[in-house]
């Protein structure tokens, strides 16, 4: 099963929340692969942001530094089996971008909650989206293994 998460630009929280869901998948034996994407092309090859980084590492998350953003394009959408959006808004606008692809959830339907971007906001506000995404996690992968179950 192939995972997509999405937001706006791809530097800060589906990166975060991509690196966050490998690690907890890491250690269980599940046939998950893991991908994010942004939806403005124009921020398409930039890094992860620092701060994106120096959080997750706080936390002994493993991240790949050198991540750049990449746009989703049709051809990573269609190939994902679920695609978790990181906001209501983002899931209304891929949803709107390719109306064929039927896969895609916002994260606040599976928890409850959006989460905001931090960009610009200081490291107080990644570490927000951090227990934000670390408290959503379990409901992710729950999510993630009935959908699989469902297949």
């Amino acid at each position: 099963m192939k995972v997509l998460f999405v937001c706006t630009g791809n530097t800060c929280r589906s990166p975060m929340l991509r690196f966050m869901f490998e690690e907890l998948v890491r250690h269980i034996d599940l046939n998950i692969s893991v991908d994010c994407a942004g939806l403005l092309a124009q921020w398409q090859g930039k890094p992860i942001s620092d701060e994106a980084v120096k959080v997750l590492k706080a936390h002994c998350v493993a991240c790949n530094e050198g991540y750049l953003s990449k746009y989703c394009d049709m051809s990573i959408a269609s190939s994902a089996d679920i695609i978790i959006c990181v906001t209501r808004e983002c899931a209304k606008l891929l949803k709107v971008q390719y109306p064929n692809v039927h896969n895609v959830v916002s994260l606040s339907e599976i928890c409850g909650a959006d989460v905001q971007d931090p960009y610009g906001q200081g490291i107080e506000a990644y570490e927000k989206v951090y227990k934000l995404f670390e408290n959503a996690l379990p409901k992710i992968l729950e999510y993630i293994c009935s959908a699989n179950r469902a297949v």
